[in-house]
């Protein structure tokens, strides 16, 4: 399959009047031997399958391309991916976003690591990254200059096939991140392929749509929180309120009765069936005198 895709990839490049100086640095396979002496040394982490094959096929590819403007050639393509040699193994802890989605980040985890695939890349690091040190949840990904890792494919294969549609152009590995192309990779690929390009930018924006869609709803949902707890704390508020003003009420009654019972305004009367220390009944004489007998 790789190289039925090469095959057809360079037969495209000759045949486009824009393009010169195709070279295609031709490699032989890995022997499995090596594969397995890689994955001893590197072990639990082993290689995916697809990519194991690609290596049997071709230790690693190199081809580039220049790109005719005005009469001048520019060293523009470059399709590269590692040999088994350079594909290092490397931790990579940062958080890793979605495809061209940077609210979709499934956490690395401490343990992730990854195996470099290009070198070449100007604009950040290609590689297989292995999900908190999973075999089962590996993928490419794409590490941008900030540190952060964005999904590219799910298989090493699926990131060749979009390698070759894209031609190696520069960065185009930023077409699946929220910033996109800068204005002048923009450029080049707007010269070879602008049909490529405009689906990309139409995928951007439906992307950038549905991000806004969810970020207004997020918006939303907050805001109707921060209202209910917001009329909650309302309600409590009167609550405390209102009790603290019954008791208070209370107490400033309390205080009045006790006011008048001490100046002698009101006299307490006496209980029924009460007597005096002598045994009989209090008469005037024996009560407190208030105010009034004076």
């Amino acid at each position: 399959m790789a190289e039925a895709h090469m095959t057809a990839l360079l037969n495209y490049l000759r045949a486009d009047p824009h393009v010169a100086n195709v070279r295609h640095v031709v490699r032989p396979g890995c022997p499995l031997s090596a594969i397995t002496a890689w994955e001893e040394r590197h072990a639990p982490k082993k290689l995916p399958d697809d990519f194991k094959a690609f290596l049997l096929t071709t230790d690693g590819l190199d081809v580039r391309y220049d790109l005719i403007l005005r009469g001048t050639a520019f060293p523009v393509g470059a399709l590269c991916v590692n040999a088994l040699a350079n594909a290092d193994v490397r931790p990579a802890p940062a958080p890793c976003a979605g495809p061209g989605d940077s609210d979709e980040r499934p956490a690395t985890g401490q343990n992730a690591v990854c195996v470099d695939l290009d070198d070449t890349c100007t604009c950040g690091r290609v590689a297989i990254v292995y999900e908190n040190g999973d075999e089962a949840a590996m993928h490419v990904g794409f590490q941008d200059i900030a540190g952060v890792w964005h999904k590219l494919a799910n298989t090493f294969s699926q990131y060749y096939r979009l390698m070759v549609v894209h031609l190696g152009l520069p960065r185009w590995q930023l077409k699946f991140t929220p910033v996109g192309l800068d204005p002048d990779a923009a450029s080049w690929h707007r010269l070879l392929r602008p049909e490529q390009l405009a689906v990309d930018l139409g995928r951007g924006r439906m992307r950038r749509k549905a991000r806004r869609k969810k970020s207004k709803s997020a918006l939303q949902a907050q805001q109707q929180q921060q209202q209910q707890q917001a009329a909650a704390a309302a309600a409590a508020a009167v609550t405390s309120l209102s009790s603290a003003t019954t008791r208070g009420t209370s107490a400033t009654k309390a205080r009045g009765a006790s006011a008048a019972r001490i100046s002698g305004r009101a006299p307490l009367p006496p209980r029924r069936g009460s007597t005096t220390a002598g045994g009989s009944r209090p008469t005037s004489a024996s009560r407190p005198r208030g105010r009034n007998d004076v």
